[in-house]
């Protein structure tokens, strides 16, 4: 006994493809953060240097090209930025749940404090 013939469909089927990315948006969305860090800089010249590098490497990673930064300018600028969120946005204690969160997730180097992100190495 044979099984029925099924009808398939005989049209190769097509790939889809990846969406495109925002990338003017991403770019304006990373230029307010650090526009809004730049502003709790207050005119110091060394945060508005980082910010600047900072801002530089983001666009360069936006844009897919190689890019370097510390974590040093990192923490700087999501410093700048998360204390600038507390006072004009009113989000108290902003701060003092991002250091939490780095402390939850282990993002700690012993000989310089907290990393940005996991894949971050501590190096003496």
């Amino acid at each position: 006994m044979t099984k029925p013939k099924t009808k398939t469909n005989s049209k190769p089927t097509k790939a889809k493809a990846a969406p495109e990315l925002p990338l003017r948006a991403m770019h304006e969305i990373g230029d307010w953060l650090l526009d809004l860090g730049r502003r709790n800089a207050d005119g110091d010249r060394e945060d508005l240097a980082t910010i600047e590098r900072v801002r530089r490497a983001a666009h360069a990673a936006i844009d897919g090209k190689k890019y370097r930064t510390t974590e040093r300018d990192l923490l700087t600028v999501v410093s700048l930025v998360v204390t600038a969120a507390e006072r004009d946005f009113g989000i108290a204690g902003l701060s003092d749940a991002m250091a939490t969160s780095f402390d939850v997730l282990s993002l700690q180097c012993p000989h310089r404090g907290p990393l940005v992100a996991p894949t971050v190495r501590c190096n003496p």
